[in-house]
């Protein structure tokens, strides 16, 4: 169960990372930024973070 849970958390810190990711693309012409690149950046740390956590669960959770 517990490998279960980390699964699962680690795809959630992996789905946060994404859309951390898709913020920093450049916008295509015409259009303006709609995310900072700090945000972005911030976004990725935070979903990394995650994945650490789900990394560690079944270890110290359970």
């Amino acid at each position: 169960m517990a490998w279960i849970a980390m699964g699962a958390i680690f795809l959630t810190g992996g789905a946060v990372v994404w859309e951390g990711a898709k913020g920093l693309r450049e916008p295509t012409p015409g259009q303006e930024r709609k995310t900072s690149k700090g945000t972005a950046y911030t976004t990725i740390v935070v979903g990394v973070l995650i994945m650490i956590v789900g990394a560690v669960t079944p270890f110290v959770a359970f």
